[in-house]
């Protein structure tokens, strides 16, 4: 069975949730934020935004607690750099000295998280990002505080990059009062500018006024680097987010900006009532764990404090017969120093227990290293354990699933009708009697209106006519 992906994206003044099973998005949400909960990127009033968290969550029916974050922060800077292959022990201190150096701002304040690219033998190139500590504390304490677990964390415009499959674009992303422009060459995203611009309070033609002078700087500022591959009006504008609202919305774009407008990828089956355009960083945050290698850009930006720890069993047994070791070798020396009279005795039986812990020293050093060959062994054992706790905890959902939609069928049967089977898989196929077609529409009324089931379809109704005059209806219902 297909696994579940949970995403959840915090902006000024909204909550959207999205949950997917394999490419299919199951259901989604937008949850009304009040003003003061949540100022420029930061959350104010934790306990208060968890509660709506947890009651929409009720509310909808989802029920899986990791969640893959998106962080908003206009205060989050972006660099693409180069840098020489290193040794991976060092390479997280090169980063960060690479990072004071080209980042405008103090490390002090902020997290720094990083990812690498192979660019050539001698080279990579190395996407790092800093974000407000503050903000990133507070997202992450509010998600826990609803009963979510962070299993990762990506930046906005970051995971909106997996959703462009051009090799040279610039993408636009409008977020009620925030702006994230992304220059893409080469599939990389070279340049990221996270700003402030009119919110909705402004029209869209004051927004575009402000967005044509911001895109052309920053165009400006690429090419001035890469004179030999400017940017010109002929690389497509990849537009998302509330600019694409109104119907016109696309070609005001085109006539204002000069750019031809697309639509990013959109990798994943929705229904037709889905508004793409206001779920694609949620979209793009599923496809961090969905399709993983759908793009070179899959970045991490969950602080190592907050990520899922395991402890090895190998290691434990080590210090385990380490301290177990100490310990005899404690008792045998107290026995030996109050001996009193049975020293002599003592002495030699002493020497043979020397010789028998040299020889199990000896011992111990041949287990660790048959403890480190096993190590490197149980990797791929590892790995194959985490996809079959996955797949439990897929399956323990979906058994869960299957009996809260059979109480919910059979509490919504109205008394004049009853049912001959129910059949779960793809769809759920109910087969039933009722007295008249009003019982059976009516029933099909009251599946589709739950919060259960996202379509419903009456499949087949037959009149039956019994031998003392009494008729009856036989029915098929798909729910979906």
């Amino acid at each position: 069975m297909a696994k579940r992906t949970f995403t959840l994206f915090v902006g000024d003044n909204e909550i959207k949730v999205l949950l997917a099973r394999g490419k299919i998005i199951e259901k989604w949400a937008t949850i009304p934020v009040a003003p003061g909960i949540i100022n420029s990127g930061v959350i104010t009033e934790e306990d208060k935004l968890a509660a709506l968290l947890r009651q929409q969550l009720k509310t909808s029916g989802i029920r899986t607690k990791r969640v893959t974050l998106a962080l908003n922060s206009p205060e989050a800077l972006f660099r693409l750099v180069n840098l020489p292959q290193l040794p991976l022990d060092i390479l997280p201190e090169a980063v960060r000295r690479e990072a004071e150096k080209v980042m405008p701002v103090a490390l002090d304040e902020f997290y720094l998280s990083y990812q690498t690219m192979p660019k050539s033998r001698d080279e990579m190139s190395v996407l790092m990002a800093i974000y407000p500590r503050d903000a990133t504390d507070r997202l992450v304490k509010m998600v826990r505080k609803a009963g979510l677990v962070p299993h990762f964390m990506d930046l906005a415009p970051i995971a909106l990059c997996r959703l462009i499959s051009e090799p040279k674009a610039i993408l636009l992303s409008s977020q009620t009062d925030y702006l994230d422009i992304a220059i893409i060459a080469d599939g990389l995203p070279q340049v990221i500018r996270s700003l402030s611009i009119p919110g909705r309070s402004s029209s869209l033609s004051a927004k575009l006024d402000a967005i044509k002078e911001e895109v052309e700087r920053t165009v400006a500022f690429y090419n001035s680097s890469h004179q030999d591959a400017p940017f010109g009006s002929t690389v497509p504008l990849v537009v998302c987010g509330d600019l694409l609202e109104s119907p016109d919305s696309q070609q005001m774009i085109t006539d204002r900006l000069g750019y031809t407008v697309s639509a990013p990828d959109f990798p994943l089956d929705a229904p037709p009532e889905f508004d793409k355009s206001s779920y694609m960083v949620n979209v793009a945050l599923a496809t961090k764990t969905i399709m993983p290698r759908l793009s070179a850009v899959n970045f991490d930006a969950l602080p190592p404090v907050y990520r899922i720890k395991r402890l090895s069993p190998v290691k434990i047994l080590v210090e385990t017969a380490l301290i177990a070791g100490i310990c005899g070798v404690i008792v045998l020396a107290w026995a030996y120093a109050n001996a009193g009279p049975r020293l002599e005795t003592l002495r030699s039986q002493m020497d043979t227990i020397q010789k028998s812990i040299g020889a199990q020293q000896t011992q111990i050093a041949s287990l660790e290293t048959s403890i480190n060959q096993t190590q490197a062994a149980t990797k791929p054992i590892e790995v194959t354990a985490n996809a079959l706790d996955a797949r439990r905890s897929a399956m323990a959902g979906s058994r869960a699933d299957a009996s809260g939609d059979i109480i919910e069928i059979r509490k919504l049967l109205p008394p004049t009708a009853r049912l001959s089977s129910v059949t779960l898989g793809s769809t759920i196929n109910l087969d039933g009697t009722a007295a008249t077609t009003s019982d059976v529409y009516g029933y099909a009324r009251k599946l589709r209106e739950s919060d259960r089931f996202t379509a419903c379809l009456v499949a087949s109704i037959n009149r039956v006519e019994t031998g003392n005059n009494t008729v009856t209806y036989n029915f098929a219902i798909v729910l979906n």
